[in-house]
């Protein structure tokens, strides 16, 4: 499985806040890190074939250097697919029938008790 699709598997595989998905900074680190945490390090290895090392990498060590690199890179490819994957997104703001108990502002009226009901004190 390439990178790619790891990626799309782990963004399809959860329902997102619009806040998070609005924080595209944040949400990209955060899954950039938790699919280098699932890669071996093969395939870390794989993602930089291509990369150019720069001199701002000199005299850092190996381990530094890879884990930045590579980070990089899947935030890159993270980052490029969610802005694919929201350019034809929709976003349904009625879908959430948690947001207003139905037996207030409008909702079904109590059985007990009816909406025209006259208080002890107006009879």
């Amino acid at each position: 499985m390439n990178l790619s699709e790891k990626i799309k598997i782990k963004i399809e595989g959860k329902d997102w806040k619009f806040s998070e998905i609005a924080n595209v900074k944040a949400t990209t680190e955060i899954l950039a890190n938790e699919i280098m945490a699932d890669m071996t390090a093969l395939e870390r290895l794989e993602i930089l074939q291509e990369v150019t090392i720069t001199e701002e990498w000199v005299g850092t060590s190996f381990n530094t250097m890879f884990t930045a690199i590579t980070l990089q890179e899947i935030e890159g490819e993270v980052a490029q697919i969610i802005s694919l994957m929201l350019s034809s997104a929709t976003i349904n703001f009625g879908g959430n029938k948690n947001d207003i108990s139905e037996g207030s502002m409008g909702g079904k009226p109590h059985k007990e008790r009816t909406a025209d009901e006259k208080k002890d004190s107006e009879e």
